[in-house]
């Protein structure tokens, strides 16, 4: 499930995101990291990590995909082509 939301923290508003993937759940609060479990990834360059962490934490092959295509959406958010 998505939650995307707004947070308002004084003026400033912070993106935040939440995924309930099919293994873990997947944070995002408009920084240059966010966590997939307790397991933390840079935003400029998470994809080949994440195949190779997935793959030592027994991530199926379609579990690998689905965080792939999330984190494709972070980066998108993160750079500003997705409005929240």
């Amino acid at each position: 499930m998505l939650l995307p939301d707004i947070i308002i923290s004084g003026c400033q508003k912070i993106k935040q995101i939440v995924i309930n993937g099919s293994a873990d759940k997947l944070l995002y609060y408009g920084i240059e990291n966010f966590h997939i479990g307790c397991r933390v990834f840079n935003v400029k360059n998470p994809m080949k990590f994440f195949k190779f962490i997935g793959k030592k934490h027994n991530y199926s092959k379609n579990q690998i995909r689905e965080y792939l295509t999330y984190i494709k959406f972070i980066k998108r958010v993160h750079k500003n082509k997705i409005q929240l």
